[in-house]
């Protein structure tokens, strides 16, 4: 195996300076802590309001539960206010958690990119308003890697 640490190019007879740099894909989120409002229990379900006070835009919930061994639909919607006023339904997700399996969880709720201060989430099943300890809000950052074409050959 030949060593390519003094690896030249050339143009001809002149040699061309160059740097060789790593550039890659990637993902971010930094997750803000939100706070719970009015958290109790309508017909068998769980709701509570989120405030997302100083976030401009975010588009992934992700839910502090207590609750084990379940499978739980939770539907989110955007609001102005808190509290009764009508709001935006934003879609729905499937909460789980198989412990006893060890077969993961899931506790995010995911929506396309809003900016409601407030959002109302209705979750049914086993998750009791006791469960519910936190959540934060996140805006997912994807960065596509890209090719950074020089000179020609």
């Amino acid at each position: 195996m030949r060593d390519l640490a003094d690896l030249r190019l050339f143009d001809g007879s002149t040699q061309v300076p160059y740097a060789v740099t790593l550039e890659r894909g990637g993902v971010s989120s930094a997750e803000t802590p939100a706070k719970i409002l009015n958290l109790g229990s309508v017909a068998g379900k769980t709701e509570f309001d989120l405030d997302s006070a100083g976030i401009p835009e975010y588009d992934h919930v992700r839910l502090q539960l207590e609750s084990k061994n379940f499978v739980s639909n939770a539907t989110v919607m955007g609001k102005d206010a808190p509290g009764k006023s009508a709001g935006t339904l934003l879609g729905s997700s499937t909460l789980y958690d198989f412990s006893t399996e060890n077969l993961g969880s899931n506790f995010t709720l995911k929506v396309h990119p809003v900016s409601f201060r407030y959002l109302h989430v209705r979750i049914s099943g086993s998750v009791r308003p006791q469960d519910v300890k936190g959540a934060t809000i996140s805006n997912l950052q994807e960065q596509k890697a890209r090719w950074t074409k020089v000179g020609s050959c």
